[in-house]
């Protein structure tokens, strides 16, 4: 038989007496089974798991106070006292009740329903202990006086738990306020008053500098000077009325300066106090520059090494590190394996991009047009389109042209609208809502994998971003209409597309003797230049396969020439040559820097996911922000240094 009752949830029982309130439920129950049971029990066991109890059980009743008196006679009047024993709390079955390990016991059997297993055994193989004397505790009340003289520089407050030196100082004043009010016994209204504030500073100055020049300050006070080797040896250093050591100046005279200025108190840069100070004075004058700090503190204090002490405080301060932070510009990434790929039909890979708009003349209204630009990652060869509108269906119509008269591309290529840059902001806004699903899905139905580059990313479309400005120099040359008619706007994009076309590839020779440098067109049309190609051919030209073959290797042979002269031009990286020091990783704190927010707005956001590129480097992450996630290049991320500002002494 178990039962069992609630402690009160005001902690107004102390544990013993809870302890003495469960022996006398259990003698109770003992009664309880004696009565009904059909059973002659000659003799009983009772075990508790608190000594003080057991103690209390085997004493006279009469020396407790009534609480315990009156239930441990009860106990004693139910059962014997020989009969109760103590037992450990690992070996005692009613904590079971309350632990999660034997919850499930209850049910299949165990210890709570069988009893502990030393039950089984004899009594004389039952664990025995030894159960102390009663515990008096309770009826006796002790006063002690004490008398505590406290040193009043033990009792200033944890320095370490202040981050400002302002606040440090105020702390202070009001602590010994408090002090004065207990002492005197009598309350002080009103806020801090200067005095209070001068106090508590010179009392932290003497606690400082009884820790950095204890010897020093021994010396001052019995001979009045320092030993030659000490580091304030050279200053001169004196111990005023109030114990503060300051420095002998040789501007004693001087009726323009104060007595603080003339005679500056000496600190230890090292020392906690000392930073908090210099940050202090670096935060009062709005973080301005090293020497303008330096000659405030200079009023004052004369700092050991001051220049230094002061050079760490602003490379350390967080919000000038914030300010000062610039993006951390990986090392530029190997080419992809689009821009390398040899022996291929062009525009197999094929990159994209908007420019304009351009007027042209209709009647007589104007309306603008825009240049679709392709470009074929392997060979730099140029394909221009002309889009009637910023649609997706004009974007789609334009790819469908050049797969008409290019063939089809395995792979392209474009800008996310966030990355035109110079454009105009009807053309930014247009391409920015773009439906890049339905641009994607509609590609993929002619097995055309389509790649939008990450967001405020234009450096990783610079392959096309750099033909672009080709294309526009070009127009603005042959172009002498401001509003052509359309028809005329065609024909000089197919003009500047030749044009672009033609352009080396590699280092043009001026020796007679080197072949002609190679240029997308040979890979388009066989030449340099849309000029007639050089022979004499006959209508046997057409039907012989020697042609053919010629041809082909023809082809091969520019390919041949691209592989050996123009790809090792592109082995030199052109800039960011090194990886940053600092990895970027997930759970950074970085600034975005979006010429899409407001003006003078840099929202701070975590990285949540990196991209590694190829090579290991990490280029492109999500960095979550208070209005969503975005994904940004690092070139676009100030990579915050959170680190802790000071070391603490």
């Amino acid at each position: 038989m178990a039962k069992s009752r609630v402690s009160p949830i005001k902690n107004i029982v102390s544990i013993p007496r809870l302890e003495l309130q469960a022996a006398v439920l259990g003698s109770r129950l003992a009664v309880t089974i004696k009565e009904n049971h059909s059973l002659n029990i000659h003799k009983c066991f009772y075990w508790t798991d608190s000594k003080t109890v057991a103690g209390w059980i085997k004493a006279n009743p009469t020396i407790f106070k009534p609480f315990v008196a009156h239930r441990v006679s009860e106990i004693v009047e139910n059962t014997d006292a020989r009969e109760w024993n103590w037992i450990s709390t690992k070996e005692n079955v009613a904590d079971d009740a309350t632990r999660e390990n034997y919850q499930n016991e209850w049910k299949t059997g165990g210890r709570w329903l069988e009893g502990p297993p030393f039950l089984k055994n004899k009594t004389e193989e039952w664990p025995q202990y030894q159960i102390p004397d009663f515990d008096t505790s309770e009826n006796k009340k002790c006063f002690v006086g004490v008398t505590v003289k406290v040193n009043i520089t033990e009792a200033l407050p944890k320095i370490t738990r202040f981050s400002r030196w302002l606040k440090l100082i105020r702390t202070t004043a009001w602590m010994l306020r408090f002090l004065q009010q207990v002492k005197k016994k009598s309350p002080i209204d009103g806020e801090l008053t200067m005095s209070k504030v001068e106090i508590a500073e010179k009392l932290w100055i003497r606690c400082v500098q009884s820790e950095d020049f204890s010897e020093e300050f021994q010396s001052l006070k019995s001979s009045g000077m320092v030993e030659s080797y000490s580091k304030l040896s050279k200053l001169s250093p004196i111990l005023d009325h109030e114990d503060i050591i300051r420095v002998r100046s040789r501007i004693i005279y001087s009726n323009d300066l104060t007595d603080d200025a003339k005679f500056p108190i000496i600190l230890e840069p090292k020392n906690y106090f000392t930073k908090l100070l210099i940050r202090y004075y670096h935060n009062k004058s709005a973080h301005s520059g090293q020497e303008f700090v330096a000659n405030e503190l200079r009023q004052r204090y004369w700092i050991l090494n001051m220049r230094s002490a002061v050079r760490n405080s602003w490379t350390e301060c967080q919000f000038c590190k914030n300010r000062r932070a610039k993006p951390e510009i990986p090392e530029m990434a190997p080419l992809p394996e689009s821009r390398l790929g040899s022996f291929v039909r062009p525009f197999t890979t094929t990159g994209m991009d908007y420019f304009g708009p351009m007027q042209v003349s209709i009647g007589r209204r104007r309306e603008k047009r825009y240049g679709v630009l392709f470009t074929c990652m392997s060979t730099r060869a140029v394909h221009l389109e002309i889009a009637h509108s910023l649609t997706t269906d004009s974007a789609i119509m334009a790819i469908r042209r050049l797969i008409g008269r290019r063939g089809c591309p395995k792979r392209i290529f474009s800008d996310n609208g966030t990355n035109l840059r110079g454009a105009e902001r009807e053309l930014k806004n247009a391409i920015e809502n773009f439906d890049q699903n339905r641009m994607t899905s509609s590609m993929t139905t002619n097995n055309i994998e389509f790649n939008f580059i990450p967001p405020s990313a234009p450096h990783m479309g610079g392959s096309w971003e750099r033909l672009v400005k080709s294309i526009k120099i070009t127009l603005s040359i042959i172009l002498k209409d401001k509003s052509p008619q359309e028809e005329v706007l065609q024909t000089l994009l197919i003009e500047a597309e030749s044009l672009v076309n033609s352009r080396p590839l590699v280092h043009v020779s001026l020796d007679n003797a080197d072949s002609e440098a190679l240029t997308p067109n040979h890979f388009l049309i066989g030449t340099s230049s849309a000029a007639q190609i050089p022979g004499k051919f006959d209508e046997n030209d057409l039907v012989t396969r020697k042609q053919w073959r010629k041809s082909q290797l023809l082809a091969d042979h520019f390919w041949r020439r691209w592989i050996k002269e123009y790809l090792p031009v592109l082995t030199k990286r052109t800039k960011w040559f090194s990886s940053s020091k600092r990895k970027i990783g997930i759970g950074d704190v970085v600034i975005i820097i979006d010429s899409q927010f407001s003006r003078n707005t840099w929202p701070k956001g975590i990285v949540t996911a990196v991209y590694p590129g190829a090579d290991g480097n990490i280029r492109v992450v999500d960095v979550k922000t208070t209005i969503g996630t975005y994904r940004r290049p690092l070139t676009k991320l100030c990579l915050l240094d959170l680190e802790g500002n000071y070391e603490k002494k």
